[in-house]
């Protein structure tokens, strides 16, 4: 597959999303949606609590 111009500041983003999950006491993991041209549309955290709780009920 080939690179595109976009790829590698998309990936430095995911990390960044990635930092405040740890930051806020989560597990370090993010998650980024991109358009083909690679305009963020959504970002999230990671989506586990270690207090219990499933986010996605």
């Amino acid at each position: 597959m080939p690179q595109r111009p976009y790829d590698e500041r998309l990936l430095r983003q995911a990390f960044k999303v990635a930092r405040r999950a740890r930051d806020a006491g989560e597990h370090p993991f993010g998650s980024l949606l991109a358009d083909k041209d690679g305009n963020v549309l959504r970002e999230q955290l990671n989506g586990y609590k270690s207090g219990g709780g499933d986010r996605t009920a």
